[in-house]
């Protein structure tokens, strides 16, 4: 039956009114959707993310059941973004797989969501499982979904700049600056919404450039994006503070420790207030951090820092997370530096651990783990034990590298040491030549690894004493280097270094078994070659840590030469050779940076020295660059191109340091001389500087036993000294001193100066010595050695050797006589400060010295001090408020001696950071603490420097350098002489010994004798009680010993004025007499 007209009316209408009902219901259902995706978007802008990343999934399954499928993918899509700011990175992947699910069943053609979708399914699977292979494959789908899509210009360009990121991180950077410029290129005309990009173009191109060695223009680009970032954002931003980071990477790898500290710094108070305590990216500023503090060694704030990035990353992913593993090993070399073995083992262990629940027990980065528990436990004496460490590394590296790598010759270098060390020497020897069988597939002839295990094989055999196997690999050695095309000089010199070295104690170790003459010249020719080569190097060292560590490595060079010229029965000839490696073998340092001061004298621009200083910053930059590329573990042919990138850029920068140093020597004579005069002074020169009164000793300290070159006016000796257990007798001599145990002093006061001094006493000539010490001998105040042994306890009557003899030190010969020190001359007037250790000091202005002589009171010590010393010397005082260590930098530089009543504090650990402290106050450019590493800067070509505070003139011995003392940073800043104390002094017996002291000065009396009368005026007029050596005998003088000038009462003058006066008397007597009669 068919309807009727009604009836189909009516099923029209019903029709009608369910629809709208319908689309009435979704469209109210599509409102209350927008309005949750909204709440989730407000979340997301806050960093609410883990909030967010909920309501965007329940955002996303409401627009599926609507069938808004784009919205779906949209909100899944950002849900997976969440999780990339919250590091829960293995939740990425079902939300992403549900948005392209989505779009591929229900939308026709790409999408911006799609391509959106496969970028951070890019993300995801480089982040989560470090897979480059599936990260580009995503990476390019995306790009070309974008392609398709004419409106998504900015999607494009950010996915290309996606691809600029992963090329670096897949080591391929000339591919990612590829990229970089095409991104740049097409958006170079776009507006401001364009900046963002831009930026993020900027830091990753920066970054290839990096990493291809091409640092200043990876400067350049950081720069271009921190200032775009700044401009957009402002300066408390989380992109400013990840730029501040790059640059601050950037001066770490450049050297510029104190930039980079800077720059991180400011990461950090950037980025703490906006990600909190406990973020990934705080981690890796504090990992920087700790990396620079142990550059600039500072060990403990480092590993204070890499504890601080340690808690962050287990704190978000739990101890046995593989994000640990590199902190951990940090961590455990950082503790092995200081000494710690058995913190270094637990975190090794830790790292361990880690490596194994995350990458298994057969990966390489366990087998890292493995190699530093068996390198910690050989160091501290478990040889087994670290022998099944260093297997265990040894069969996870063989598996992973069949053909040979460079770890896997590292640990057969370690397993070579440890079973010397355990006394098999066969075996030993197998892993020394399975080291040599690899490094020789790895580099070319010469290079340091391939030199470096054929002198450890000839090592072994000169300790079995098979001088002849010993030889043969030491001239291979040598052959490797000749025919070497390294074009790196400075690595080519440190191995020629070590060749000559050990190739000249082989022949003298030849000598001494078959007295074969031919031996011993060959040994003392090859030491000659060595010195040249040491001098080479000296100038290619720039960072003064590095140059103390260098001046140490060489000491046993020079100890060898002196012992092989010894030998030699060419009495006058050797001698004399054997002097000139004495010298050479002190203060080098000290010498090259007092020659480097006196430039400005010299006439040379600011300009050249600018460019000379960054030339030779370059050289020794790009020398550790491309050692550091060569041996790259990841990436090796990419290390090898960048290394040959370092090559060329080092050779260019040689040829220029030579143009340079060519136009200076033609152009600047007198700052040539200054600069790269090496000369060392031989024994006549000095004889012609010696009055007959003085007497010079110069001592040579081996392991058992000494020398002492012994130079007069008219005579030259050599003596060898044996010194049995030194080290007990000197550390006995001064304990005995600091605990005035008068017994103990007298017996190791003579069985030192019985020693040190009795075999040559005969040879001594005048009244006056000048010593240079030698290693343990700068810890003796050889003063206060007793020529005799007497009864009595008496201080005061003891036979002391400052009875006999005014005593100076030197830190050598060619520093006191030789044209070192800056002849500009000064006002003749003194510059004192002493300390107030209170924020709450005396608000105070400087006072003339002449005026604070009529100051009454009793005062506290160290004013005591001046106010005796001002008495006879006038000059400028500043105390309370203004000894401010400003005051001290603005004014040193003015004055002809130095007082500082200030204390002092050693660091015997790391001497560039003992200091001087100041006034404490508040408003102020300084910290108020005066470091050593400071006073390297400073110019201070003062005659005199007086630093009576505690114990400026003890510290770490280096070899070859002397005490790295208070004092010695003084010396590196010019001043020609010091006054110095080797324990605190007493308030009250100071200011007396100073008082007469200047009293002695001002009469005419060279600066030891002056100290010498000083302390025997002292001597005679103390209390029984204050008479100990203790009180007294701190003081010494080290440098220039000549008089100084303190404006002596001009005699003519005043007897010119008494004649007048006479003339007057006379005249006003006779007139007078005229008169009356």
């Amino acid at each position: 039956m068919k309807p009727t007209p009604t009836q189909l009316l009516l099923c029209c209408l019903f029709i009608f009114l369910q629809s709208n009902t319908t689309v009435s219901q979704v469209t109210k259902d599509t409102l209350s959707i927008f309005q949750l995706k909204s709440e989730a978007d407000t979340l997301f802008k806050s960093r609410e993310f883990k909030k967010a990343a909920r309501i965007y999934a329940d955002a996303g399954k409401r627009y599926t059941s609507v069938h808004l499928w784009r919205r779906a993918a949209q909100c899944y899509n950002t849900e997976a973004t969440c999780y990339t700011n919250t590091n829960e990175y293995d939740k990425m992947y079902a939300p992403l797989q549900k948005g392209l699910k989505i779009l591929e069943a229900n939308v026709e053609g790409p999408t911006y969501e799609e391509g959106r979708g496969y970028d951070l399914l890019s993300y995801y699977y480089e982040l989560k499982f470090g897979d480059l292979e599936k990260s580009e494959a995503y990476l390019k789908k995306a790009i070309s979904v974008f392609q398709q899509l004419p409106d998504e210009e900015m999607a494009l360009a950010k996915a290309i700049n996606n691809m600029i990121y992963l090329s670096n991180v897949q080591g391929q950077y000339t591919k990612a600056i590829r990229y970089a410029e095409k991104v740049l290129r097409s958006v170079k005309e776009k507006g401001t919404d364009y900046d963002d990009l831009k930026s993020m173009v900027y830091t990753n191109v920066a970054n290839s450039h990096f990493r291809l060695g091409s640092y200043e223009a990876a400067g350049d680009y950081h720069k271009k994006a921190l200032s775009m970032n700044r401009k957009i954002h402002g300066e408390n931003h989380l992109t400013v503070a990840n730029d501040y980071m790059n640059l601050g990477l950037l001066a770490k790898s450049m050297f510029t420790y104190k930039e980079s500290i800077t720059y991180l710094n400011k990461a950090e108070a950037i980025a703490k207030p906006i990600l909190g305590n406990k973020h990934p990216f705080l981690a890796n500023v504090y990992t920087n951090i700790a990396a620079v503090y142990h550059e600039l060694n500072q060990p403990i704030l480092g590993l204070e820092y890499a504890e601080k990035a340690l808690s962050i990353w287990q704190g978000i992913h739990g101890k046995d997370h593989f994000a640990a593993n590199t902190l951990l090993k940090d961590l455990s070399l950082l503790h092995y530096e200081l000494g710690n073995i058995d913190l270094a083992i637990e975190y090794a262990l830790r790292a361990l651990k880690v490596c194994i629940a995350t990458v298994g027990e057969d990966d390489e980065k366990s087998a890292s783990a493995y190699d530093y528990l068996g390198t910690f436990h050989s160091s501290e004496g478990s040889f087994d034990v670290a022998k099944d460490y260093l297997l265990k590394a040894l069969e996870i590296y063989g598996k992973k590298y069949p053909e040979g790598h460079r770890r896997l010759s590292g640990v057969h270098e370690g397993l070579a040491e440890n079973y010397q060390n355990m006394g098999n020497d066969s075996l030993a020897l197998v892993h020394w030549y399975k080291s040599l069988e690899i490094n020789s597939k790895l580099f070319l002839q010469g290079n340091p690894k391939r030199v470096t295990d054929l002198l450890s094989i000839g090592d072994f055999y000169m300790t079995k004493n098979q001088i002849g196997n010993a030889h043969r690999l030491y001239n291979k050695a040598l052959k490797e280097l000749q025919n070497s095309s390294n074009g790196d000089t400075h690595a080519n010199n440190k191995m020629y270094l070590k060749v000559y070295k050990k190739s000249a104690t082989c022949y003298l170790e030849t000598y001494k078994r078959d007295k074969n003459r031919k031996a011993l010249k060959k040994s003392l020719a090859l030491f000659r070659n060595a010195d040249s080569i040491v001098g080479q190097m000296r100038g290619d060292i720039s960072a003064f840590k590095d140059k103390i560590s260098f001046s140490e490595q060489i000491q046993e060079l020079y100890q060898d030469a002196i012992a092989a010229n010894l030998l030699d029965n060419r009495k006058g000839e050797s001698l004399l050779n054997t002097f000139y490696f004495a010298e050479k073998s002190k203060s080098n340092i000290l010498k090259e940076l007092l020659n480097d001061d006196k430039k400005v004298f010299a006439g040379l621009p600011n300009e050249i020295l600018e460019v000379e200083h960054e030339l030779k910053v370059k050289q020794a930059f790009y020398s550790s660059k491309m050692a550091n590329a060569t041996n790259n573990d990841r990436f090796m042919e990419q290390g090898e191109k960048v290394s040959n990138t370092f090559k060329d850029k080092l050779f260019y920068t040689n040829r220029a340091y030579d143009s340079l140093i060519t136009t200076i020597a033609s152009d600047y004579p007198n700052y040539f001389k200054f600069k790269y005069d090496t000369d060392i002074l031989s024994v006549p020169q000095i004889q012609q500087r010696l009055n007959s009164n003085t007497s010079l000793l110069e001592y040579v300290v081996l392991e058992s036993v000494a020398y002492v070159f012994v130079i007069t006016k008219n005579g030259f000796q050599v003596k060898e000294l044996i010194i049995k257990d030194l080290g007990q007798s000197i550390g006995a001599f001064n304990e005995a001193i600091a605990l005035k145990n008068i017994g103990t002093y007298k017996r190791m006061g003579h069985e030192l100066y019985s020693v040190l001094l009795a075999p040559i006493a005969r040879e001594l000539r005048g009244n006056e010595l000048i010593i240079v010490p030698d290693g343990l001998l700068w810890n003796v105040n050889f003063e206060l050695l007793l020529t005799g042994d007497i009864d009595s306890k008496d201080p005061k009557v003891l036979p002391y050797l400052l009875k006999d003899y005014a005593v100076s030190y030197a830190n050598s010969a060619t520093l006191l006589f030789g044209d070192t020190y800056q002849k500009e001359r000064y006002r003749s007037e003194c510059l004192a400060f002493s300390f107030s250790d209170s924020i709450g000091a005396a608000t105070t202005d400087p006072i003339r010295l002449s005026a604070f002589r009529d100051i009454g009171g009793d005062l506290p010590g160290t004013r005591k001090e001046i106010r005796a010393i001002s008495e006879i010397v006038d000059g400028e005082y500043f105390y309370g408020s203004q000894a401010v260590e400003s005051n001290f930098k603005a004014k040193a530089g003015q004055y002809a001696i130095l007082h500082l009543a200030l204390h002092g504090e050693v660091d015997h650990e790391h001497p560039e950071n003992s200091k001087l402290y100041f006034t404490n106050t508040k408003d102020t450019l300084e910290d108020n603490f005066l470091y050593s590493h400071e006073l390297f800067a400073l110019n201070l070509p003062a005659d005199l420097a007086v630093l009576s505070a505690c114990n400026t003139g003890t510290g770490k011995i280096a070899s070859g350098e002397g005490v790295m003392s208070l004092g010695n940073a003084f010396q590196y800043a010019g001043t020609k002489s010091l006054l110095l104390s080797s324990w605190e002094v007493s308030d009250r017996v100071a200011p007396g010994i100073m008082k007469s002291f200047y009293r002695n000065l001002k009469k005419g009396m060279r600066k030891s004798e002056a100290l010498q009368q000083a302390k025997l005026c002292y001597l005679q007029t103390a209390d029984i009680n204050r008479a100990n050596p203790f009180y007294w005998g701190s003081f010494y003088v080290l440098g220039d010993n000549a008089p100084i000038d303190l404006g002596a009462p001009d005699y003519f003058l005043f007897g010119l004025i008494f004649l007048m006066v006479l003339i007057a008397i006379g005249g006003f007597l006779y007139q007078k007499s005229k008169a009356s009669r």
